[in-house]
């Protein structure tokens, strides 16, 4: 064999070596790549079980309050139950998260006013304010009931305020969201400020 020869056979030998590397490479990232995808597959799989039983817990949860709320509207068609019927002793929020028990709708009230009732709000924590006749806030401050949603707790609170004249004026008693600080839920009751 002349010496071109064997410069042309070192040359293809260098070449179809050069060719089997590529495609055994070729077919191990094909492996890597398609184990990665049945793992990633698996994850997601988990993932959606996980999703899929959270969604299932909470139309259980959604349920459960839309059996608590058609009871209460049934109350309130039927003119609510005996002891509301005897005596209206608290005022409920919008929501119905915040009870306020004292001081009822009417009552006249003196610094400092004694706010009590109970609560399932985030973290516990309630805000209180008192309106003059004009509807200016002539005090506000915060207080925290005794357990935090989804518990109720009890809130017992003083606020002090200060009017010129007996005039009405109304308590309020909110909670505030914790993404943006508006008010979530709100009770408010008309009094006679002295």
């Amino acid at each position: 064999m002349s010496n071109s020869q064997n410069g042309f056979m070192s040359i293809l030998t260098i070449v179809v070596i050069a060719i089997l590397i590529a495609a055994l490479s070729g077919e191990g990232v094909y492996l890597w790549q398609s184990r990665k995808a049945k793992t990633q597959t698996q994850e997601l799989t988990v993932e959606k079980q996980d999703l899929e039983k959270q969604v299932e817990e909470l139309k259980e949860e959604k349920n459960e309050l839309e059996k608590t709320l058609s009871g209460k509207v049934e109350e309130e068609e039927e003119g609510g139950t005996t002891q509301d019927k005897e005596e209206q002793t608290e005022t409920s929020s919008s929501k119905g998260y915040i009870v306020l028990t004292s001081p009822k709708s009417g009552d006249t009230i003196a610094s400092p006013v004694k706010i009590t009732g109970r609560a399932s709000v985030y973290e516990g924590t309630l805000n209180l304010r008192v309106k003059d006749a004009t509807g200016n806030v002539i005090a506000e401050d915060f207080t925290t009931a005794t357990l935090g949603a989804p518990e109720w707790g009890d809130f017992n609170t003083s606020l002090n305020f200060s009017v010129p004249s007996p005039q009405q004026g109304t308590i309020e008693v909110y909670s505030t969201s914790a993404k943006d600080g508006s008010i979530d839920d709100i009770v408010s009751i008309s009094v006679n400020l002295k």
